[in-house]
């Protein structure tokens, strides 16, 4: 919830230049030594550390240079944009100060602008923001109709049609976050938000989706532990009547093993209650608690691209005991930032989920086991940058709207075949993002 992805898009900016003359290998500290007064080979080095994540050598490197030459402003601007990479706001104020009473050309005007604003929301210890995102979505089998001809009822094989339903929609979403960082060595930060959307189809009303969620926790630092605290309440309605309820929290302990690698271990535990609806009745029998646990990774290339890696095991309980299930659930992300405010984001879901009895409905006798694969792709362009692209200048509102398409496959293999399916969706949203 903090402005991690704005920082990281004005650091990628500062250096822009830099890797516009980026040779085919990097310059070493040796190369600076023999040419110290040379301001590009130390700008290309500064570049190379920047991406390598060693932002502690970066800021010495630029301090150094700026001693000697303190009227090189462009480097002035990639040190601040490196002091808030570090989380020294103080020194990054003071730079941003110096710059201020420098006649600047307008390019890093409105670099400083931009530093100047990302440094003020970050030392301001309570911080509020939202997100408002409008578009579409379309789903090749909406319906989630089966992929097998062949299907099971009370034992028996019996022919299914296989009639898959494409269909599209409108996606509208918004969030709310507030958070305050507090003056103690051991409770670092409170905060809050509230998220709630809709996905209104478009010829399937009867899959029409819409969620409400409102978290608020706390992070809690013990020596090299950081432990972040959430709890949670929600619901989820179908064709606009609530289907599901749940609430619960999570737990999440992570610690650094390196200045790129951090691992955790969490939580995360709710009480789910369910209605019955009229695509799925008996839907209340599903009611029960759902545990998850395990733990995994985080891995910082650089800061551009950042990985994660996580395994849990799921439990969970039902009043009838065929809608209950242990299951194993992988899960792997990764994010690449661009040049000019634009991402990469992928997102891949295993997960594996095996029923605690046979459902008589389908077989008397095979207890079901599912295996579960999503996998998403997104790209996210400010529209600012696309318009530059076409020789358009935009208000810097409109700019700073991001178009962000995605596309999606789900697949879910079955030993009950009524319950295969696969289905390939795409999304086009336009995303606002407001800190005040």
């Amino acid at each position: 919830m903090r402005t991690v992805p704005v920082i990281c898009c004005v650091l990628l900016a500062s250096v822009s230049f830099a890797s516009a003359q980026q040779p085919a290998s990097p310059p070493t500290y040796a190369d600076v030594l023999r040419s110290p007064n040379d301001l590009n080979l130390t700008i290309l080095y500064v570049d190379h550390l920047i991406r390598a994540g060693r932002l502690n050598s970066a800021a010495a490197q630029l301090e150094r240079v700026l001693l000697v030459q303190p009227e090189a402003d462009q480097v002035r601007l990639l040190y601040v944009a490196v002091l808030f990479r570090l989380d020294d706001m103080v020194g990054a104020k003071r730079e941003v100060e110096v710059l201020k009473r420098r006649n600047l050309p307008e390019g890093l005007l409105d670099e400083l602008a931009s530093y100047d604003e990302a440094v003020g929301q970050r030392m301001d210890p309570t911080r509020f923001g939202a997100t408002i995102a409008v578009g579409g979505r379309y789903d090749s089998n909406r319906n989630f109709d089966p992929a097998s001809s062949d299907g099971l009822l009370f034992g028996v094989p019996v022919d299914m049609p296989g009639d898959p339903e494409p269909d599209a929609a409108g996606v509208v979403s918004a969030s709310v976050y507030g958070e305050h960082d507090l003056d103690s060595q051991t409770f670092r930060r409170i905060y809050f938000s509230a998220d709630l959307g809709t996905i209104e189809q478009a010829d399937l009303t009867e899959y029409t989706l819409s969620y409400a969620r409102i978290q608020t926790g706390f992070d809690v630092v013990l020596g090299r532990f950081n432990i972040q605290t959430t709890a949670r309440v929600g619901g989820y309605a179908q064709e606009h009547d609530m289907f599901q309820r749940e609430a619960g929290g999570n737990i999440r302990v992570l610690t650094g093993v390196s200045d790129r690698l951090k691992v955790f271990s969490d939580f995360d535990g709710v009480m789910q209650w369910y209605d019955e609806t009229e695509l799925s009745p008996g839907s209340e029998m599903r009611t029960g608690e759902r545990l998850k646990f395990g733990g995994g990774f985080i891995f910082d290339g650089s800061d551009r691209f950042q990985t994660l890696f996580a395994a849990r095991f799921m439990d969970k309980a039902a009043e009838v005991e065929q809608y209950a299930y242990d299951g194993l659930e992988l899960e792997a992300r990764a994010q690449y930032l661009l040049p000019k405010g634009q991402f990469v984001a992928g997102r891949v879901i295993y997960a594996n989920f095996q029923f605690d009895a046979p459902d008589p409905v389908y077989s008397p006798t095979i207890t079901r086991e599912d295996d579960y694969l999503a996998a998403k792709a997104t790209y996210g362009v400010p529209l600012g940058t696309l318009a530059g692209w076409a020789g358009v200048d935009l208000q810097p509102f409109v700019g700073r709207v991001v178009f962000q398409p995605s596309v999606e496959y789900v697949l879910q293999d079955s030993n009950i075949p009524n319950f295969e399916y696969e289905n390939i969706g795409g999304e086009i949203l336009l995303v606002q993002r407001f800190a005040f």
